[in-house]
């Protein structure tokens, strides 16, 4: 398949430019260099010697020794000669005397032109190789001291150096040891009184060095490869002993390792071990010293056919004068001549070479600092030469692959888009820019496929995608991320190529067919990045990155013989790739069901979690897909249970990223999709992520009450995982906090205050009080009863966390809040109920009022009743005290009998006389003796009450108090069997103690009447409603007496008598009266009262009026301030009340015998000695003359 080659994008980086003209001279240097590098293909064999060289040998052959002498000093004089003025003439015939034009003549030679410039360097190698060896060493060594300046120089010295090592290999090496620790080691830092012609002089003999050895090679062929390893280790150590390498190589990963082997390399071997020690030193003193190279860059005119590439790296923190190009092309070239020569010979395959990684790491190191553009070939032949070396035995390593792939993707990717003008002057002609693109990516892809033909395994696959971490199947690794980071970059351009790569890659192991049978899981991964670029904004990239998952699957289909389930949707993607549909969710819903027919399941874990860590995308298209395909993914059977809780875990990191709102809606969407099918794993991740009122946690719990059958199911668990409550024994204490009750029981605190789940706390109403009462109970054993207490402000509880104990309770306070059975949370509060779970002493006592509040106001009493069944069976000794005293306390009720028969009820109270604890087997007895069991006990309680009440209406009763208590327990003890009549013949007289001068007997009989006027029966409603309303008036001014316990049972038994009432605004009432403060919220009960009391003002005006005469100066001034003033001098601060509020009102329901009564009262007022009373009376009777005008 042809592909199309990526095109301009905007917001690329732009690419270095080059704003020196010696940097253009370094390109151009570059450029030519590479075209001398196309003449020699690293694909075919090593060109044999040209066929005049064989008839020249044979004439030097026929030479006397002296003869060869004489010719070796003229041309070396010859070449002295040149040496001196290089870059002013070329190498020619006329630096050679008469008698060598003779031999060519006679050899018959007729070389071209390129050969001419070089033909005395030839000449003399051959001249060495066809003399004895002293003759060798006599002038071999005046050939290695000329100039090293000019290129020719170089090239043709390393040419006569690998001629004549055909012969004399071992003294050829002797003698480059030799010069390389007399000139190449040696630093570099010129003398003060030296001459720069000098330092120029050797300054690159290291790259004669390299180009010796490289021809050595080419010439030895198999004879070399005894001396392999030791010509690699030299040849890494010229190039990283360099000053150029040195400045640069520090950073590069392996290189203290590399520096080892080298030094570990130099003290082994034929004849070098005289130099080990100098060089050692000079290896440490260079490490410490930063050689500067002098001098620009070398001449342009680099020549000779053994130049097989040219490289250009451009270190942006140093200045142009320290790229040392000679050096790293020399370097390369040897390296290709090097590997070209092991490739073709055929012993090779035998010999395990050691120093193949650290010649691959000095290629990397070059290729690191190439320039961001693309002018040459310079990366292809760099990736050619790498991939040869990759062929020999042994096979790179991981680690050494990783760091290849890493190199060469940083290096191709981020290259600007071929088709972007770029701003850089190139050398002339300029190239085709698309075609060293093209031949680049060709390299590349050729270099993965032979990384694949040596271990054709899945895991092999994977690690060429993600890197070390995938050696060995998942075992984790160092970070090594070769495609995963180009994948999601945020450049189109390198998307695009890093999924070209991919797909020619992957499309090469479809056509191998091969069968491995391993399955990293982490491949799902690789599946979920490509899958995330189907909705690029690149249709190039949509296409194939649709082909790279299609042949994943097909990869992994091969694997095993598909079955015909597996295969279906597999092959409905392809005809869709076939037929261009347009049906998108077709297409999605079709790969889900692929992946999770032909995933493993950690590959599928791995792919979903990709799908999430694409939720938080900047891209709103790839997020969008990544939720989509999140929701197919849960809504299939795909999920297994043990997915569920990496998958959530995840879900709530991304969480906060997301930043597109539908996509946070199809999330939540989802997430109820997973918890419909994995309602008990879920709910058991998320109760272990955090505390729940944190925003992410919430937002996981709001998405499974979305929907009303999963939010019981989910109410369901936590009720379940509340009741799992470890013995104290087993419970350290700094452990409390996170056991698995307490985090349920939180959690039900919060969804208590979560909209979605209000109708479901309403249907667990009866399960959730139970538990949260028996957790807290339990929590009293366990000692963790600390914050309990602390009367928390809301900004307090904002800033602290609650106490799990504290929690428990407000959770049961917020039960009857939210279900809005509101009546009972204010009963508790006003009567002091909640005070009494603050304390285990006292816990019992609590459970009791709450269950007669709940009886009182008919809260859930046949839903709890059923609890109470199920908790008196279980074998907790805790759940029979709550489901024991709630039982007990629901025979007084009056609609008990409703619900349940007096047989289920004995057999209920016989389960509480086999529980274990004594405290059950009580209570269940007084429950067996109560008179709904017995009812012959009222007439004895009825005559009881009687005797009580006529104690009581004596005129100086003996403790009155005590007596209140007393007719109060019996009849609430009466229960259903309470006379209404007699109940209302104790609320009158109870009326008259409202007033009496001790505050004891005030508050017992507020408490009392409180308590009678919920004793009543239909037939004698509209009595107690009577009574009930002529109470209003007193309990008003009550909330004014002296005594604070008076004040909270008038509060108490106000609101009651508001609700008995049905006033409407008694929740209002009730939240004024519970948390209000100061002259508000006394103006709100005030106006709470008047409205729902429409048509009754002249009742409370003649009931306030005859509290002016009062001796209780507290409920004097509250009469005062309940009638108010009104007239032409009164005050403007005066405060409003009836007459001023209400003056209209009062004129219409006012009788004339309403103001002879009023007259009446307020005649006493002017007498008293109170200056107030007399200054009010003063400014009433003003408003009274008027009041009487309009009264009809």
């Amino acid at each position: 398949m042809a592909l199309q080659r990526p095109g301009p994008l905007d917001n690329c980086p732009l690419p270095h430019c080059l704003s020196s003209p010696e940097e253009e001279l370094e390109l151009q240097l570059e450029r030519e260099m590479l075209d001398h590098a196309s003449r020699m293909d690293l694909g075919k064999p090593p060109a044999e010697h040209p066929p005049w060289e064989d008839e020249l040998a044979s004439k030097i052959r026929q030479m006397t020794v002296d003869e060869r002498r004489l010719m070796l000093k003229t041309i070396c004089f010859s070449l002295q000669d040149d040496s001196a003025c290089v870059g002013r003439r070329k190498l020619g015939s006329e630096a050679i005397d008469a008698f060598i034009q003779d031999l060519l003549m006679a050899s018959d030679t007729a070389p071209g032109h390129s050969l001419q410039e070089t033909i005395s360097f030839h000449l003399f190698g051959l001249l060495l190789q066809e003399s004895p060896g002293s003759l060798m060493a006599e002038h071999l060594p005046c050939l290695l001291e000329l100039s090293h300046q000019g290129s020719g120089q170089r090239e043709g010295m390393a040419l006569a150096v690998g001629i004549a090592s055909t012969s004399h290999l071992e003294e050829v090496w002797i003698m480059l040891e030799h010069l390389g620790q007399r000139r190449c080691l040696k630093p570099s830092f010129p003398d003060e009184n030296s001459q720069p012609e000098a330092s120029l002089h050797w300054k690159w003999s290291s790259s004669t060095m390299l180009l010796c050895f490289g021809h050595m090679a080419m010439r030895a062929k198999a004879k070399i490869l005894p001396w392999v390893d030791n010509i690699m280790s030299r040849m890494v150590y010229y190039f990283s002993s360099s000053s150029y390498v040195r400045g640069h190589l520090s950073g590069v990963p392996g290189h203290a390792c590399m520096c080892h082997d080298l030094m570990r390399c130099l003290s082994v071997g034929h004849a070098c071990d005289f130099v080990a020690t100098e060089t050692s030193q000079l290896l440490l003193r260079g490490a410490l010293e930063l050689v500067q190279i002098h001098g620009g860059l070398v001449h342009k005119s680099v020549e000779g056919y053994w130049v097989t590439m040219g490289l250009s790296i451009d270190f942006c923190t140093l200045p142009a004068h320290g790229q040392d190009s000679v050096l790293k092309v020399s370097f390369l070239s040897a390296t290709s001549m090097l590997a070209k020569v092991l490739k073709f010979e055929s012993s090779t395959q035998d010999y395990r070479f050691t120093q193949i990684p650290e010649l691959v790491q000095c290629l990397l190191s070059i290729l690191q600092k190439e320039r961001n553009i693309l002018a040459t070939l310079l990366r292809q032949k760099i990736i050619l030469v790498i991939l040869e070396l990759s062929t020999l035995r042994p096979h790179l390593k991981p680690m050494v692959k990783s760091r290849i792939l890493q190199t060469c993707l940083q290096s191709l990717y981020p290259l600007p888009p071929m088709e972007m003008k770029i701003s850089v002057a190139l050398p002339k002609p300029v190239p085709d820019v698309m075609m060293l693109y093209n031949k680049t990516m060709q390299a590349l892809d050729q270099l993965l496929q032979q990384f694949i033909s040596e271990n054709e395994t899945m895991d092999e696959i994977y690690f060429l995608l993600q890197g070390q971490a995938g050696i060995g199947g998942d075992s984790p690794g160092p970070s090594r991320q070769h495609t995963e980071s180009w994948l999601q970059s945020e450049h189109s351009h390198e998307r695009k190529r890093v999924v070209q790569s991919i797909f020619l890659m992957l499309q090469y192991v479809v056509e191998l067919n091969f069968t491995d049978c391993a399955t990293p899981s982490r491949l799902g991964r690789y599946i979920g990045l490509l899958t995330l670029l189907w909705r690029d904004q690149d249709e190039f990239i949509q296409s194939h990155s649709r082909h790279c998952v299609y042949f994943l699957l097909q990869i992994l289909l091969q694997q095993r013989k598909p079955t015909k389930e597996e295969s279906i949707y597999l092959t409905k993607m392809r005809s869709w790739e076939s037929k261009d549909h347009r049906d998108w969710e077709l297409l999605l819903y079709n790969l889900v069901q692929a992946l999770d027919k032909n995933l493993t399941v950690a590959q599928h874990t791995q792919l979903v979690l990709t799908f999430l860590q694409g939720l938080a995308r900047g891209s709103h298209l790839c997020s969008d897909l990544a939720s989509e395909l999140l929701y197919l993914v849960f809504e299939g059977p795909g999920i297994r249970k043990e997915q569920v809780p990496e998958i959530l875990h995840s879900l709530f990191q991304e969480l906060p990223g997301i930043v597109f709102r539908d996509v946070q809606l199809a999330m939540v969407k989802a997430v109820t999709t997973l918890g419909t099918q994995h309602t008990q794993e879920t709910v058991e991740v998320v109760l272990a992520l955090s505390p729940p009122n944190e925003r992410q946690t919430l937002i996981l719990w709001r998405a499974l009450g979305d929907n009303a059958r999963l939010a019981r199911k989910v109410v369901t668990v936590l009720y379940m995982k509340m009741s799992l409550r470890p013995d104290k024994e087993l419970v350290r204490p700094n452990q409390q906090a996170q056991l698995v009750s307490v985090l349920a029981m939180r959690t039900i605190y919060e969804l208590l205050y979560t909209p979605p789940y209000k109708p479901t706390v309403r249907w667990a109403f009866a399960g959730i009080l139970l538990g949260l009462l028996t957790e807290l109970h339990y929590l009293f054993d366990l000692g963790c009863v600390q914050g309990i207490s602390v009367a928390c402000e809301p900004s307090t509880l904002e800033q602290q966390p609650l106490s799990p104990s504290r929690t428990c309770l407000e959770a049961l306070k917020g039960l009857f809040w939210t279900t809005n059975y509101w009546e009972v949370f204010s009963y508790l509060t006003l009567a002091g109920g909640w005070e009494l779970f603050e304390r285990q002493d006292t816990f019992t006592e609590g459970v009791t009022l709450l269950a007669r509040a709940m009886a009182q106001y008919n809260c859930e009493m046949s839903a709890v009743l059923g609890q109470v069944v199920i908790s008196l069976k279980s074998s907790s000794e805790r759940d029979n005290v709550v489901a024991i005293f709630l039982l007990v306390e629901f025979l007084t009720s009056q609609e008990l009998t409703q619900y349940v028969s007096h047989r289920a009820l004995d057999s209920f109270l016989s389960l509480g006389l086999r529980s274990h604890s004594r405290l059950v087997q009580a209570m269940s007895l007084k429950g067996l003796s109560s008179l709904l069991m017995q009812p012959k006990k009222v007439r004895l309680l009825e005559s009881r009450a009687a005797t009580l009440l006529n104690r009581l209406q004596k005129p100086d009763p003996q403790d009155p108090r005590g007596l209140m208590q007393i007719l109060g327990y019996v009849l609430h003890s009466l229960g259903p069997y309470r006379d209404s009549a007699f109940s209302l013949k104790i609320a009158q007289h109870l009326l008259l103690l409202f007033e009496d001068d001790r505050a004891e007997v005030r508050e017992g009989a507020i408490l009392l009447f409180g308590d009678i006027i919920y004793s009543r029966s239909r037939k004698h409603c509209e009595l107690f409603k009577s009574i009930t309303f002529q109470a209003l008036v007193p309990l008003l001014f009550h909330l004014a007496d002296p005594c604070p316990r008076v004040v909270a049972k008038a509060k108490f038994t106000f609101l009651r008598c508001a609700i008995l009432l049905h006033w409407e605004f008694r929740k209002e009432l009730f939240c004024t009266l519970a948390w209000g403060h100061g002259k508000g919220a006394q103006n709100d009960v005030f106006i709470y009262m008047m409205e729902s009391n429409f048509g009754n003002f002249n009742q409370f005006l003649t009931q306030a009026f005859q509290y002016l005469g009062s001796p209780h100066q507290n409920l004097k001034r509250a009469a005062m301030k309940f009638i108010g003033v009104l007239g032409p001098n009164s005050p403007p601060n005066c405060p409003e009340g009836l007459m001023r509020d209400y003056f209209t009102e009062l004129c219409f329901y006012l009788k004339r015998e309403d103001l002879s009564f009023i007259r009446k009262c307020l005649t006493t007022l002017n007498e008293d000695e109170d200056s107030c009373s007399r200054r009010f009376y003063h400014n009433l009777s003003e408003g009274l003359q008027m009041l009487a005008q309009y009264v009809v």
